[in-house]
């Protein structure tokens, strides 16, 4: 960034600039194959820049500003080599307050600790890995037999066990992430009592073994492992699979050594064809009018509600017997007009798309 485009600015208010600042002070780097590519890296991670005027009395200026930093140490670790560099990043004392990346030594029994959050890292990665594999190998084999209903005369011609049963039904939802914490348990080839002990924990920020102290965060290179679920079964035709993608968060081990995971489904999940973040009107009000999708999406009215435009309760389900939705004004389809209906719950609006009036 020029320092030369910099806003003026009062000579009270101190100025910093929006460098990259890790939550870790070491982090994963697959790309980290050299010293080179890992001097590069670790000045990506330089800590921030501070500018100030020297006079308090005076307005800060590109000619008059002060510029200073605080050394930062930055320790890049190769999962794949188990490579691991470590530097002093910083600043020159004087303008252009070019960044500055010095190597550093790390003692044995930090490089020890390291490695040791490595091995647990690629241990969580293959059982997460082999997990997703097992539990979708049943609809691997089914692939050529796809079945995909867009049309139905009645709620039992629906296709079942569909990402969208599972997103709307809380019981399946709920087995299912069961049965993905029980087999990535299965898969975890380490000690898991070790873990326990260690306090190996797996999170947005990155990887840790909160009884020795030690953590590697994510990089753009080495991301936080997801879960994606296959499904080989929909109520509308697609050109993508419909996939549950859970963002996983491992916070820890329980005494009898089960994985204690929290499961988040992501945005970028499809059921019935639609990715969530669709449903969610972010490119405007999808229209949906097969009967299963409906059906199925009435469910939701366990945990919210369903509203139209002035704020009264509809029913989007009940189109296969074509009674009208009340608050509506009309019937399933007869009108051939679509309406916005806006799921709401907790007074917080998650969905909307557009149904026949």
């Amino acid at each position: 960034m020029g320092l030369k485009n910099v806003f003026i600015c009062a000579a009270a208010i101190t100025f910093s600039i929006p460098w990259s600042v890790q939550a870790s002070d070491a982090l994963f780097c697959q790309n980290c194959t050299s010293e080179t590519l890992a001097k590069q890296e670790a000045a990506n991670h330089a800590p921030r820049l501070y500018c100030q005027s020297p006079n308090p009395d005076e307005f800060m200026t590109p000619d008059n500003q002060y510029c200073y930093s605080t050394q930062k140490r930055v320790i890049l670790v190769n999962p794949d080599t188990k490579s691991i560099y470590a530097y002093s990043v910083g600043h020159v004392q004087a303008a252009p307050w070019n960044t500055t990346v010095t190597p550093v030594s790390i003692t044995s029994a930090q490089r020890t600790g390291y490695l040791k959050v490595v091995d647990f890292y690629k241990d969580y990665k293959n059982a997460v890995a082999d997990a997703e594999y097992v539990l979708n190998a049943n609809a691997r084999s089914q692939w050529k037999g796809r079945t995909v209903v867009s049309t139905a005369s009645s709620s039992s011609e629906c296709p079942v066990n569909t990402a969208l049963d599972y997103f709307t039904d809380p019981s399946k939802m709920t087995a299912l992430r069961d049965t993905i914490a029980l087999q990535i348990a299965t898969g975890l080839k380490g000690n898991i009592n070790d873990y326990f002990q260690s306090g190996a924990q797996v999170n947005n920020i990155g990887v840790s073994l909160l009884g020795s102290g030690f953590s590697i965060g994510w990089n753009s290179s080495t991301k936080k492992p997801v879960f994606i679920k296959s499904f080989t079964h929909s109520e509308l035709p697609s050109s993508f699979d419909d996939t549950l993608i859970f963002d996983m968060e491992l916070n820890g081990f329980s005494a009898n050594g089960l994985p204690q995971i929290g499961f988040k489904v992501n945005d970028t999940s499809r059921v019935a064809g639609y990715q969530i973040s669709d449903l969610k009107g972010n490119f405007g009000a999808l229209p949906i009018t097969n009967n299963c999708v409906l059906e199925k999406l009435q469910r939701l009215t366990a945990d919210g509600d369903f509203l139209n435009k002035d704020g009264k309760p509809v029913n989007i389900g009940g189109g296969f017997d074509n009674t009208p939705a009340p608050g509506t004004g009309g019937g399933g389809g007869g009108s051939g007009q679509t309406c916005t209906v806006y799921f709401y719950q907790s007074g917080q609006l998650l969905y909307v798309f557009r149904t026949m009036c």
